[in-house]
């Protein structure tokens, strides 16, 4: 029986589930903004990899926390994640990435402390050819994990009926590009924080970064209202709802004014100014953070 068109009487998933979209949405993120941007020296980009590493593998975590308390049997989980039976389901693919990306958070860490043991003695030479193989493949393979794990949850929502606005052509794109914004945003938070805070050339560039993705998600979401199908009456319903329904509120404040609005207005003019760049990068974080809500609750 297919689901979309024989909806069951209760949605299969709770709130929980949304949050977790986030949570898997900033980890990814900030992995790919960190493989993506960052610091010219040597000992500063140790410090940034070993804190963006950190908050990607403690996101990530978080994220599976929840979704096992939502499927309330941890066995299942670990069902997901072993057996290879299963691959037809998107919810096991989804497992399974999570899996793999923890993993390989947890050898990049391990990398990592070796790595900052070796440059606080002085040693900032990558030795070995296997040392410099692994600081080369690893964070390449936590990239392309980390933008399937950025799609993912579109796929999965648009197997479902309890998300309309996932069954769009642009929904994985737009999946992927609040993964990057949720990233970035962290990532200049970070930068302005210990003794990253120094570096003002990277912080310049993750400000000019997050300010491309904020101009470009305007026309992305331009593009997704034009690929809606508003002859499909969930569709069209979901659509009335965010536009000018019960979560239009949500959107055009949170979403269009301060995820977007605010950000491209305070980020452009911060100059040297702290302060300035968080209240910015927050900005963008609750806009992204629940632009993928939306796309979930909506129905």
């Amino acid at each position: 029986m297919n689901p979309a068109v024989h909806p069951l009487l209760e949605a299969p998933w709770g709130a929980i589930i949304g949050v977790y979209f986030m949570l898997v949405g900033l980890a990814t993120g900030v992995t790919l903004v960190a493989y993506w941007v960052y610091p010219e020296d040597a000992r500063a980009q140790v410090r940034y990899a070993w804190v963006t590493t950190w908050m990607a593998f403690l996101s990530l975590v978080a994220g599976s926390v929840l979704l096992v308390v939502d499927l309330e049997q941890p066995a299942r989980f670990h069902l997901m994640v072993a057996s290879f039976s299963n691959l037809g389901s998107p919810m096991s693919i989804g497992a399974k990435l999570i899996a793999a990306k923890l993993f390989l958070l947890a050898v990049y860490l391990y990398l990592l402390a070796r790595r900052r043991g070796a440059v606080a003695a002085g040693d900032l030479s990558l030795t070995g050819s296997a040392t410099r193989a692994l600081f080369s493949t690893v964070p390449a393979a936590l990239a392309v994990v980390s933008v399937a794990l950025a799609v993912y949850p579109a796929v999965l929502l648009a197997r479902t009926w309890i998300s309309p606005l996932a069954h769009t052509p642009a929904a994985g794109v737009l999946f992927l590009s609040t993964a990057l914004l949720m990233g970035t945003a962290v990532a200049l938070m970070l930068a302005c924080l210990g003794r990253l805070r120094a570096d003002l050339a990277l912080r310049e560039r993750l400000r000019d970064v997050l300010l491309f993705l904020v101009v470009a998600q305007i026309p992305l979401l331009g593009l997704w209202l034009l690929s809606v199908d508003t002859n499909h009456a969930p569709l069209a319903t979901a659509l009335s709802h965010l536009i000018h329904g019960t979560g239009a509120a949500v959107f055009w404040l949170a979403v269009v004014g301060v995820g977007l609005g605010l950000p491209a207005s305070l980020l452009p003019s911060f100059g040297r100014s702290r302060a300035v760049a968080i209240c910015g990068a927050l900005a963008v974080l609750v806009g992204a953070s629940i632009t993928r809500y939306l796309f979930f609750s909506l129905s």
